[in-house]
């Protein structure tokens, strides 16, 4: 009986132990009875997702073969490159841009303003010279002699200067500069006549307007020149003002009068005649206004006998 009772007491504890372990397989079952609805779920889209690859597969195998189809007509297509054709490509390939015609070589920029910057010097040469010397002889013009020697009186000297100061700006431009012109002697030629047209054209605004009128003019015209000679913007880049002023600037031929001597100009070039043929007639016609003007000086006005005084 006393071994009964203490088997009971064994089999009451393994009974318990039993009982916690069916509680735990209950819920370990259930547990595997969920995970498998996954497994099964997941399962069925892997199979669709199977499906969906096998189609994406077909369909890159025909791609494939298209771009094979495709690229193997190309290849029949494309241009064979052999012999002189390979190497009229391999120069082509090398240096794509090759310069066929060349226009103005300028080694360093003064060149490129010189013919601005010579005009003007040699426009601001009489401005000056007329500034210390008188434009016109009163005592010529009073004696009643011939327009033209009255003004042949002032207008010689001016020459004489004018030549001077083209041969100290030749010896500038071409020895101490080292601008290297394409016609030296031409340069020479060209800066005299220059500068004596430009003589003549300031003397006939000084015999017209007077002295102290005639220089307000010339500097006023220097300035409107200077914007519209094309010596260094483009008359088409200015307002329309500008270009006509460039239409009759006489800078502007003497412009294209110096750039012939510095860099040349092809025979079918019509500008350098053109400008020629312009400055001669700027000259001929501010001859013919200084002739008129000195003629009109020999009647006196009230002014003139009566001057305004000045302190």
């Amino acid at each position: 009986l006393k071994r009964l009772q203490n088997g009971s007491g064994t089999l009451l504890a393994g009974i318990t132990t039993l009982k916690d372990g069916t509680g735990q397989l209950v819920v370990a079952a259930n547990t595997a009875t969920d995970a498998t609805s996954r497994l099964a779920a997941g399962s069925n889209q892997l199979v669709v997702g199977l499906g969906d690859l096998n189609d994406g597969l077909v369909k890159l195998s025909d791609g494939t073969g298209e771009l094979s189809m495709s690229l193997a007509d190309g290849a029949e297509k494309a241009p064979s490159w052999e012999g002189d054709r390979l190497d009229k490509a391999i120069d082509a390939a090398a240096e794509p841009v090759g310069t066929q015609h060349v226009g103005d070589g300028l080694t360093f920029f003064g060149k490129g303003l010189s013919p601005f910057f010579l005009s003007l010097s040699l426009w601001f040469g009489v401005l000056i010279m007329y500034m210390i010397m008188p434009p016109f002889s009163r005592r010529a013009i009073d004696s009643g002699t011939n327009p033209l020697r009255a003004l042949a009186y002032t207008m010689l000297p001016s020459f004489i200067i004018g030549f001077v100061q083209s041969i100290a700006l030749w010896i500038m431009q071409v020895n101490l500069l080292d601008i290297q012109p394409e016609h030296p002697l031409a340069l020479f030629g060209v800066m005299v006549l220059v500068s004596w047209v430009f003589v003549t054209a300031i003397m006939a605004l000084n015999t017209a307007l007077g002295p102290a009128p005639g220089r307000l003019a010339t500097m006023a015209l220097m300035s409107l020149q200077l914007v519209a000679s094309n010596g260094l913007y483009p008359p088409e880049v200015q307002p329309a003002f500008i270009q006509w002023v460039h239409s009759w600037d006489p800078m502007r031929y003497s412009v294209d009068l110096v750039r012939y001597a510095l860099f040349g100009t092809p025979e079918s070039d019509p500008r350098m005649w053109t400008a020629v043929t312009v400055l001669l007639s700027v000259a001929a016609l501010s001859i013919a206004i200084s002739c008129v003007a000195l003629w009109a000086r020999r009647v006196w006005r009230m002014k003139d006998l009566h001057p305004e005084l000045t302190v």
